[in-house]
């Protein structure tokens, strides 16, 4: 039974109250003829504890579930006030709506939750505090009060819960539930409990749809049909729960015709939904769709959200509950979404001048981010690159960027080497980010599918996607990076290029530059031979806080020097060098300011000193710069300008040139279901008047996350989370 605290008593259990007054110890003998003493000591007992149990209703009265919250005001994030009766023992009683599925982390049975709301008539009729509530119940159903056979919960169960409140990561929840009593059983939900259109409750202004979020917590709502996905499909939680963003249907900007338009950006983008307004609202209508609750409602671990990818449209409406998990409040339909698919993303394209032939002397340049690019293997030099591996102080198992196997490793490259071949159309020059380093593998000329267990000066991951690509018919390729340039986790930038038209060259005499980037970087370092084909790893330390000397780049940026030849071209003469910077940048836009603006200072610097020693060349600084182009800036009402150096040494974007284009297609990345520009190439004057063509090729972003299944077989799309940005060239 229950724990209850009176006045005058201690702390009830079973059935043997003790008065703590000093006056009664125990139960006093009583003789009655022949009758047992023990009889009447049992009905005394019943009868006693009877009274001891209405007292504790009365003191431990049902709550409306609402009365349990803290009320958010206007100037706080929803999520953070703590509810009311937090740490507290409450009873509660409502109708159960949906139950919740979800694999535990370090067990193999599941854990079991479930939402249940309070019908008007129990609520505390209170417009902004939830209705509803997050039933934790672990790894069994919920227990009965006082013992004996668990309850499984079913959706349409009316019943009365005890619990404990709490909050976890941001959500309210009542835990260590017993049930006391069920009232109703298979009661009709959708009259029981009022109807809620989610559509309805949002605003544009995200801080204002975050306190309509929390004022939903835990009940039933209705999306209507017609809403627009704003991201392919994702996996977090170890692949447990798929998640993607879509916008109502009645939203303004998901009733766009034109082809491409429906989606939402950042709100400096000129396709946002006020686009004369710099920063408003950041798109607070985007609605977050998990799995949980299709899992809980089919008892199935394995079922998720469909494959969806940007474009599509959801059909009928759906009918699920609201939770706040990750920072992140998520809509849980509890049937699976129909979708009727939209227009392919990678068909968002800009338009190609006439007569662009790369046969012709031009040229194609690719800056990508691969993802976290690993192998299979183990490197023995390396703390993290394997699932039994220690890691180092930052980086600490499980290991989750790194392939399940060989067989994901394998189908990855594969997947890459269609891309290069078949979207990209085999271009010159690729400057990739998210490479391992490792070089612990040689490959055999004779047989470039045996591996000889010896380093050979190559990374392990590009020679074996160089060797997939030809076996696919495309080109001769050749991976290069300087291993000073990789990060704690042995990931590096590189670059990837063609043997038949690309020409790795010398860096020559480096104090011809190196000493001009020394005025503003005293102590800038090269890593790497000048006077060997190889490029070079380019590091700077600055003064940082608390009186520390902190490192420009976590991943060193690298320098190489190229020869582009055209087999038409009879000398050397005629060829064009371009000195190419591949960077990535500190992640995170809004954090790391102060270090993201020196790494462009810096990378401003080389190009700069590159120019004036060499200007008969071209120069590029490009890469995953991790923070957005202007206007765009994470903070709007102090901008930050965090790539203001490479801008003020006149050097021109790519992105400004597809941007002026083809609106649609600026873009290369999706953050919560907001097309954004994380990838950048910045050109020299010279350079960026030979630039013909530029575009993003959608092929990752607003696809599903790359994974083999029965379900969706094998595709070459969503490989990665970053979009390419491809550049042709007339040099």
């Amino acid at each position: 039974m229950s724990e209850c605290h009176l006045p005058g008593f201690s702390a009830c259990r079973g059935i043997e109250p003790q008065i703590t007054d000093g006056v009664m110890k125990k139960m006093p003998d009583i003789e009655m003829g022949n009758m047992s003493r023990s009889f009447f000591h049992g009905v005394w007992i019943l009868a006693l504890w009877g009274a001891i149990q209405n007292v504790c209703v009365a003191q431990n009265p049902i709550l409306p579930i609402g009365l349990l919250r803290g009320m958010p005001s206007s100037d706080t994030d929803a999520f953070d006030v703590e509810p009311l009766y937090k740490g507290k023992s409450v009873r509660i009683q409502g109708v159960i709506h949906q139950r919740i599925l979800w694999k535990a982390a370090r067990s193999d049975k599941p854990n079991h939750a479930f939402l249940i709301q309070n019908p008007l008539a129990d609520s505390d009729r209170q417009s902004n505090t939830s209705d509803g509530l997050f039933v934790f119940t672990g790894k069994e159903p919920i227990p009965r009060h006082g013992g004996g056979s668990h309850h499984v919960p079913s959706v349409g169960d009316y019943v009365q819960l005890q619990g404990v409140v709490g909050h976890r990561y941001g959500q309210t929840e009542l835990k260590k539930p017993t049930l006391i009593k069920v009232l109703r059983r298979h009661v009709d939900v959708s009259s029981m409990l009022p109807r809620v259109e989610l559509d309805s409750m949002l605003d544009q202004e995200r801080k204002r749809s975050k306190r309509s979020y929390e004022s939903l917590e835990g009940m039933r709502v209705t999306l209507k049909a017609g809403a627009v996905v704003q991201s392919g499909r994702q996996f977090v939680g170890q692949g447990q729960d798929a998640l993607f963003w879509v916008l109502p249907s009645g939203h303004p900007v998901a009733q766009r015709k034109a082809l491409f338009h429906n989606r939402t950006f950042r709100d400096a983008h000129p396709l946002d939904d006020l686009p004369y307004s710099r920063f408003d609202n950041d798109n607070g209508a985007r609605i977050l769709l998990a799995s949980l609750g299709l899992k809980g409602h089919s008892r199935k671990l394995s079922l998720n959200l469909p494959a969806v990818r940007t474009g599509d449209e959801i059909t009928r409406a759906l009918t699920g509950g609201i939770v706040y998990s990750y920072s992140q409040y998520k809509f849980m339909p509890m049937e699976l979404p129909s979708v009727q698919q939209g227009a392919h993303p990678n068909k968002n394209i800009v338009k190609e001048p006439a007569g662009l032939d790369r046969r012709k002397g031009r040229f194609s340049v690719v800056t990508y981010n691969v993802e976290n690019l690993y192998d299979h293997r183990d490197d023995p030099a390396d703390p993290c690159d394997a699932p039994d591996n220690p890691g180092t102080s930052k980086v600490r198992p499980p290991f989750n960027y790194l392939p399940l196997g060989e067989s994901e490793y394998r189908s990855r490259l594969k997947a890459f080497a269609s891309q290069i071949i078949h979207d990209m159309g085999e271009p010159e020059l690729l400057l990739l980010q998210e490479v391992e380093d490792q070089d612990i593998i040689s490959f055999s000329e004779a047989s470039p599918s045996r591996e000889i267990r010896r380093p050979d000066g190559y990374p392990d991951v590009l020679q074996e996607l160089a060797h997939i690509i030809h076996l696919q018919g495309g080109a001769l390729y050749r991976g290069v990076l300087n291993r000073s340039g990789a990060d704690e986790r042995g990931i590096s930038c590189a670059f990837f290029y063609r043997l038949d038209r690309v020409k790795l060259l010398e860096m020559g005499n480096v104090h011809r530059w190196v000493d001009a980037v020394k005025e503003a970087f005293p102590q800038m370092e090269t890593f790497g031979d000048a006077r060997r084909v190889q490029s070079l790893a380019i590091q700077a330390n600055i003064p940082g806080t608390k009186r520390t000397i902190e490192k420009v780049y976590a991943r060193p940026s690298q320098l190489a020097r190229f020869e582009f030849n055209d087999s038409a071209q009879k000398s050397r003469a005629e060829n064009a060098e371009l000195f190419v910077l591949n960077n990535h940048f500190a992640s995170r836009p809004q954090e790391r300011v102060v270090l993201r603006r020196n790494q462009a200072k810096l990378a401003s610097f080389v190009s700069a000193a590159l120019e004036k020693a060499f200007p008969d060349s071209y120069v590029m600084v490009a890469g995953d710069l991790n923070v957005y182009p202007r206007p765009d800036d994470p903070y709007p009402d102090r901008p930050s300008d965090q790539l203001r150096s490479l801008y003020e040494a006149g050097m021109l974007s790519a992105y400004d040139w597809v941007l002026s284009r083809q609106p649609a297609n600026a873009y290369s990345y999706i953050y919560e279901g907001q097309a954004q520009t994380l990838d950048h190439c910045f050109l020299s004057t010279s350079l960026h008047g030979q630039m013909m063509h530029a575009q993003f090729l959608h092929i990752n972003a607003d696809w599903p996350q790359f994974l083999i299944t029965r379900e969706n077989g094998f595709t070459a799309k969503g490989v990665s989370d970053h979009d390419p940005l491809i550049m042709t060239f007339d040099l």
